[in-house]
């Protein structure tokens, strides 16, 4: 913000991406530890930039010296970790989500391997597998869409996958 408090684009490192990664309340033993080392690299991480005044503040010729993995992180998305825990689950342990949702529930187990990726806006229903690129449809793969979305919740992405799945039916 400029002193007038009007917005104005950082001239370093991208403030407009984030990144948020969820895991299930429990893992296999491999996943686990990669999990663990994971969450560790960004705690640390996390560590490094509050210890040296790093933020997406800081224009990237001040970020010189720093080490190149610190430097990565802070020029690529804002990465959050989330772990599913039990007030988590106690939350929605009464909500049927395949009642509300049956279009979504349907899908899920279709053979076609239905899956849903929301990105930018734009929410499209695609079958088969993605690319390289997660989130990414292959060519071809996407057979429903919905473009110019702002989604604030689970309850909004999920609404707007119903009506798309329905549209499918």
């Amino acid at each position: 913000f400029n002193e007038a408090g009007k917005h104005q684009p950082s001239p370093g490192i991208r403030s407009d991406a984030f990144a948020r990664m969820t895991f299930p309340k429990t893992l296999n033993d491999k996943d686990e530890k990669k999990y663990n080392i994971f969450k560790k690299e960004l705690d640390e991480f996390e560590q490094y930039c509050t210890e040296n005044g790093l933020s997406d503040a800081v224009p990237l010729l001040a970020m010189a010296g720093h080490p190149q993995d610190v430097m990565y992180r802070l020029c690529g998305p804002k990465e959050v970790v989330v772990r599913v825990n039990e007030e988590n689950m106690a939350a929605v342990e009464d909500v049927n989500v395949e009642a509300a949702f049956p279009q979504c529930a349907k899908a899920y187990l279709d053979k076609r391997h239905l899956w849903i990726s929301y990105r930018r806006g734009k929410m499209m229903i695609c079958k088969g597998y993605g690319s390289s690129d997660r989130g990414i449809p292959k060519p071809g793969s996407v057979v429903a869409e919905a473009r110019q979305l702002k989604v604030h919740s689970l309850h909004e992405f999920f609404c707007v996958a119903e009506s798309l799945f329905r549209g499918l039916a």
